[in-house]
């Protein structure tokens, strides 16, 4: 991808190649999972002694109507785990006194598992810690808007790593580290742009004019984009079809593209 953007380059000369806003946080959030392996086998486990499993489903709403059921997180879904995460932290007591239930299930080695790991008093800390990327799961979700501004964007994407620097410790450093790895040299361009876009800037610390900054107002610093149209263009191109012209193809293109306005 670098090399090809480094091609491109020599054509377009003002083009920047940022790598995805969101990937970049996703890679974050999947290194903090990896670094608290007993929060990982929690989650996962607890998905398995619910799947599948109408009589557990219905005790847990009858012992804790007032919350939902506990959240099946795929690992590819940005911030899907760390919204578990924030869960389990919220209703721990409740959860591990409805896993008891189960303990008499002696052929369950999820529920054993389970029940093993909430004995730890190390989960509980973690947990807390964690809870210290709470606004990861608000900035995906802002990120993959549509019309968003480059300004706000990155005010969004900034405070996100602020907040990583602000945590202390040996676990922190490792966190601020691997941030620091996921961030290409353009993105410090396109911060100067933004801030030529703020008027806290002039436009001679870019290397461009200000007619090139301006157009700059909406360009894209994640992928999500192009994540839908990949899924849109799959739709067409179906194998199913046999009879498209490229007269219907063209409607069908624009209409597809006044419906995402």
């Amino acid at each position: 991808m670098k090399k090809a953007a480094d091609a491109l380059k020599l054509l377009f000369p003002n083009m920047l190649h940022l790598t995805c806003l969101v990937h970049g946080l996703h890679r974050i959030a999947e290194h903090i999972r990896c670094l608290f392996p007993d929060v990982d086998r929690l989650i996962s486990n607890v998905k398995k002694v619910f799947l599948k499993a109408p009589s557990r489903v219905q005790l847990f709403k009858e012992m804790a109507p007032e919350i939902p059921l506990t959240p099946q997180p795929v690992l590819t879904r940005w911030g899907t785990w760390l919204s578990a995460v924030f869960y389990y932290a919220v209703n721990f007591t409740k959860i591990q006194e409805i896993i008891s239930c189960f303990e008499e299930e002696e052929e369950s080695a999820a529920v054993k598992i389970v029940h093993e790991i909430m004995q730890k008093e190390s989960l509980r800390c973690d947990l807390v810690f964690i809870a210290n990327f709470a606004n990861f799961v608000q900035a995906f979700t802002f990120l993959e808007k549509r019309s968003e501004t480059l300004v706000d964007r990155l005010q969004v994407f900034d405070k996100v790593i602020d907040n990583i620097h602000k945590i202390l410790g040996i676990v922190g450093e490792d966190i601020k580290s691997k941030c620091d790895k996921v961030t290409n040299k353009y993105l410090k361009e396109i911060k100067s742009i933004a801030a030529v876009l703020k008027g806290k800037s002039n436009a001679q610390l870019i290397g461009m004019n200000t007619e090139s900054a301006v157009c700059f107002n909406y360009a894209p610093v994640t992928s999500a984009e192009v994540e839908r149209n990949f899924l849109q263009l799959k739709h067409i191109l179906s194998d199913r079809r046999h009879s498209l012209t490229q007269d219907n193809l063209k409607k069908k293109l624009v209409i597809m593209r006044n419906q995402t306005r």
